[in-house]
């Protein structure tokens, strides 16, 4: 399991930097929709996923570059 876990995040890791190497851009507007359908879908309003982050000692900002991130692991999977 631990292995399994470390390739994932060695795979991820991989994705990222071939997403910056190519020179891709992400749209802000791309980000803010993909928050504002987790809080409607998973958290109800900002209000409950700003508690949320509290409780799991977590920013905003990290918050949001786990967004972006998912976003673009998302894309280079389907893609290849």
């Amino acid at each position: 399991v631990r292995r399994d876990g470390t390739e994932q995040l060695v795979e991820r890791q991989l994705i990222l930097a071939d997403w910056t190497k190519s020179g891709f851009q992400l749209p802000d507007s791309v980000v803010e929709d993909e928050i504002n359908d987790r809080v409607r879908l998973r958290y109800g309003d900002r209000l409950t996923l700003t508690k949320t982050l509290q409780a799991q000692d977590t920013t905003w900002e990290a918050f949001r570059k786990q967004v972006r991130e998912d976003i673009i692991v998302g894309a280079l999977r389907a893609r290849n």
